[in-house]
């Protein structure tokens, strides 16, 4: 990515693909500051919402995520980023403490098409904080059924949390949820 940089950095595409790389490696400032050179070339490009999103979680707050993540699912009702995002969403609720609202915005994700493990962990997570442990786990049969390798291993490689209170609230819900290795 940055050889292609380095011949035309005007590419927005290729900051947001700059950024998804480096948001993989856990290098959260990194992947700001691409996603973000991406959104002054074009400020629509939903990738780069979302990829910037999922790094404010940890690198600014909660309610900067969620500006992001709303910010993705604006440009298209039909967009294919919108089970992720909406799934993101909810995840970043559930770091807020909102969990009417992580629930809502997880079952949301699970009715969309291609629905896999972000559009579920909401809903388990919210669940698992609430102390609600029959519907924590039902929820969790759905995402098993959906992502069948979930654990706390697939979690973790799925989500690149690199401060501490945002992966331990997370993985805390999951295991209140009954989620294992």
């Amino acid at each position: 990515m940055r050889k292609g940089l380095s011949i035309d950095a005007r590419v927005p595409f290729s900051w947001v693909a700059l950024s998804r790389c480096h948001f993989g490696l856990a290098e959260l400032l990194e992947t700001v500051f691409a996603a973000r050179e991406a959104l002054e070339l074009n400020p629509y490009l939903d990738w780069a919402h979302y990829v910037l999103g999922l790094a404010l979680l940890d690198v600014a707050g909660v309610d900067d995520a969620i500006a992001e993540f709303e910010a993705t699912l604006a440009p298209s009702p039909q967009d294919s980023l919108r089970v992720v995002a909406t799934g993101a969403k909810s995840i970043a609720l559930v770091l807020k403490d909102d969990f009417k609202g992580a629930i809502h915005f997880s079952r949301q994700a699970q009715l969309l098409p291609n629905a896999a493990l972000t559009a579920h962990m909401g809903n388990v997570r919210a669940l698992g904080h609430l102390g609600r442990t029959e519907a924590a786990s039902e929820a969790l049969l759905r995402a098993k059924a959906a992502y069948r390798h979930i654990g706390i291993t697939a979690v973790k490689r799925q989500h690149a949390f690199s401060q501490w209170r945002v992966r331990d609230q997370l993985l805390t819900a999951l295991l209140k949820a009954g989620v294992t290795e």
